[in-house]
């Protein structure tokens, strides 16, 4: 008995374990992603020769092609969680006023996003990902520093 009482004793006190939560998925997506693969239309890749990066920060997507920036090309973004699938409202800088309405999936380091086609014909936001003659599917991968 006189063992368990010193034995209790002489445990310290410990903090609890810290417990890290989930970043919220706007968090997650922030740095940069580089294009693995776009499928317009059901038809494979068409990044073709670029080396295309997108750099997620807190309301804007800045683009780098080919390791140039592409200021002309940013655009505002809003994601809604709530949805499932994640809805992704993309607004261009240029020109401006313009939505585009789709979703978005993250798995670990692999970012999914599928919009409508730019030069398909007017549709609402994707339901799916898959890519049809009316989306668009691309592919990125998270850039590793």
């Amino acid at each position: 008995v006189l063992l368990i009482a010193v034995l209790a004793v002489a445990v310290p006190d410990r903090e609890a374990p810290k417990v890290e939560t989930a970043k919220p998925l706007q968090e997650q997506l922030f740095g940069e992603w580089r294009f693995v693969k776009v499928v317009l239309a059901g038809q494979g890749n068409s990044t073709g020769e670029k080396d295309v990066v997108l750099t997620f920060a807190k309301d804007v997507i800045h683009v780098r092609e080919n390791g140039q920036n592409k200021p002309g090309e940013d655009a505002g973004y809003r994601i809604d969680a709530t949805k499932q699938p994640i809805a992704f409202d993309l607004t261009p800088k240029v020109p401006q006023a313009m939505k585009i309405a789709g979703i978005i999936k993250l798995e670990g380091d692999d970012l999914t996003i599928c919009l409508p086609a730019p030069t398909g014909p007017e549709v609402g936001r994707p339901i799916t990902f898959a890519s049809t003659p009316e989306v668009m599917l691309m592919h990125l991968k998270r850039v590793k520093k």
